[in-house]
């Protein structure tokens, strides 16, 4: 049996924490590639996803040791590619 051929875009649009206390900014980032990803890893295709009290903590700055960018949004809902 052979495998499918994946067809995935090169780009998608994120919404990223780019300074703490700062509004959220539209970005375009690379789409992480299939074989980048690391073992027990999936690539999932966002259909939705949500904004939680944990993503305004973050946003806010009061967790240091984060790293920025960050795209936001842990809840989110999709399909694996």
């Amino acid at each position: 049996m052979t495998e499918p051929t994946l067809s995935l875009p090169a780009t998608m649009q994120a919404l990223r924490i780019t300074s703490f206390g700062a509004p959220y900014t539209l970005t375009t980032i690379p789409v992480p590639s299939p074989s980048a990803l690391r073992p027990h890893d999936l690539l999932v295709k966002v259909a939705v996803a949500s904004h939680c009290h944990t993503d305004t903590i973050i946003r806010l700055g009061a967790v240091p040791s984060i790293s920025l960018p960050l795209t936001g949004s842990h809840e989110g809902s999709g399909t694996v590619v």
